[in-house]
């Protein structure tokens, strides 16, 4: 936006109030929490008993191999994915393994439209297209479907997140936005394996589209220091494997 002129002074622009944010904030929760009790009542009022999306997916293993590894503390090593298995094991220890396995699946989803929301208020400023964004992602078939079976796949919150704290660092590479990129990573790698493949495949597209599409705003350092910190994540990552797991670096399947 541009300045305007009023008489012989320039006024600065009229900003978005912060009021009309946390209003679409709240909204795009409100509707998340009551689309999410919608599907999942049946869940919501026999937890111990109902797992979310038996009537889509059909009966399928994994969710009760993961209720199974929630009762003895999480899955072993190398296949532990320590954000989620290290929740789902403290709640298992508190109310038993089916809830904490629907807790963590239900949660996803408003957790999603919130970190969709502040990352869509971040690139565009629309609290109306950060709600309708941040819905859309959070209700897409593919999250619904993998929320079904997969709980660790439909953590879907960190991947925007991530973009988040991506697009954060590149605008201006501050330390604590670089440890927020770091945090992120983390999330995003240990919350679940899959989560980290998409990061790994993504992030080599995603920095040099968004920091040439700053225009004049971009810095080398903009582009320069995510990259590194990045890289420096990953090296530390595959170091980690290797003392820890090297099998995951080997084997052909899991």
């Amino acid at each position: 936006m541009t300045p305007h002129r009023i008489g012989n002074v320039v006024a600065a622009p009229p900003q978005r109030a912060p009021s009309s944010l946390l209003r679409g904030l709240a909204w795009s929760l409100v509707l998340s929490v009551t689309l999410t009790l919608v599907l999942a009542w049946p869940v919501v009022r026999s937890p111990r008993t109902m797992v979310f999306g038996r009537e889509i997916a059909g009966r399928h293993h994994d969710p009760f191999t993961v209720m199974q590894h929630f009762e003895s503390g999480g899955a072993a090593a190398p296949y532990r994915q320590p954000v989620t298995d290290v929740a789902g094991a403290w709640l298992a220890a508190k109310i038993g393994a089916a809830p904490s396995y629907n807790i963590l699946v239900l949660l996803s989803f408003p957790l999603t439209t919130l970190a969709t929301y502040l990352l869509g208020i971040y690139l565009f400023g629309s609290p109306f297209g950060a709600a309708a964004a941040a819905l859309l992602f959070t209700f897409a078939p593919a999250h619904v479907a993998q929320a079904s079976y997969h709980v660790h796949v439909a953590q879907t919150q960190w991947l925007a997140f991530y973009l988040l704290a991506l697009c954060a660092c590149v605008d201006r590479p501050t330390a604590l936005r670089c440890t927020a990129l770091l945090a992120s990573v983390a999330g995003l790698a240990l919350s679940n394996d899959y989560g980290g493949l998409t990061g790994a495949v993504m992030t080599p597209l995603a920095l040099p589209i968004y920091w040439a599409s700053r225009g004049r705003e971009r810095t080398w350092p903009g582009l320069l220091i995510p990259a590194a910190t990045l890289a420096m994540a990953l090296t530390a990552g595959v170091l980690l494997i290797m003392r820890s797991a090297p099998v995951l670096l080997t084997a052909r399947e899991r």
